[in-house]
């Protein structure tokens, strides 16, 4: 468990340019539990990748399946 002022919060990140994964760097540096969905078609590349993802969980989704869209979707 990580201690923050967010410690307890579970933040979906489902952005791909920079601005995006930077805010949910900073949330899951926070304490926040920040899991990032990514598509495994647009694997980002470059030196800040590393460090935008710390503190993070990831997993890959196809939001446009059936399945992917039953798995995101909130009751």
């Amino acid at each position: 468990m990580k201690n923050g002022a967010l410690n307890g919060i579970t933040v979906i990140d489902i952005s791909r340019l920079l601005p995006g994964p930077f805010c949910s760097m900073i949330l899951a540096d926070h304490g926040a539990r920040v899991i990032g969905i990514e598509d495994k078609r647009y694997e980002a590349e470059g030196l800040f990748v590393p460090t935008v993802n710390r503190n993070k969980s990831h997993m890959t989704l196809n939001l446009k399946s059936q399945q992917g869209k039953r798995f995101f979707s909130v009751n």
